[in-house]
């Protein structure tokens, strides 16, 4: 899961560009985060999004390292399950519900205001 992360973040993916920092990366790079956290639980879903965004960086250096963005990814694998509670009683809905709000709040706003503190990109310009 953290090379299938790993590829497709920093390989597979679109990435726009503010100055010289990558401002935005559209991609299905956190999927096989989330599908580990699910199958296997919050924290090896963690464990899989810090260990992948890590060693991400290491192979492909976008700038600066900042370890906000490795906290960031491994939420991606700690919060849906916590989200869904027991995996016996998950239907399919609070399952899509539990990713939806996970990639939702985290690409809303933990990456805008990371990229806001350390690189001042302007928080309107990229929630917009």
């Amino acid at each position: 899961m953290v090379a299938l992360s790993v590829i497709l973040t920093r390989f597979l993916s679109i990435k726009i560009t503010f100055g010289s920092v990558e401002g935005v990366r559209i991609g299905l790079g956190v999927f096989p985060t989330i599908l580990a956290g699910l199958r296997l639980g919050s924290w090896q879903g963690g464990k899989v999004g810090a260990a992948a965004d890590i060693l991400g960086y290491l192979m492909s250096p976008g700038g600066a390292y900042v370890p906000f963005f490795t906290m960031i990814s491994a939420c991606y694998g700690v919060i849906p399950p916590l989200l869904i509670g027991k995996r016996e009683s998950a239907s399919i809905a609070r399952i899509y519900l539990s990713v939806f709000l996970t990639y939702f709040l985290l690409n809303m706003f933990a990456t805008p205001y990371v990229l806001f503190l350390y690189f001042g990109i302007p928080y309107k310009v990229l929630v917009v």
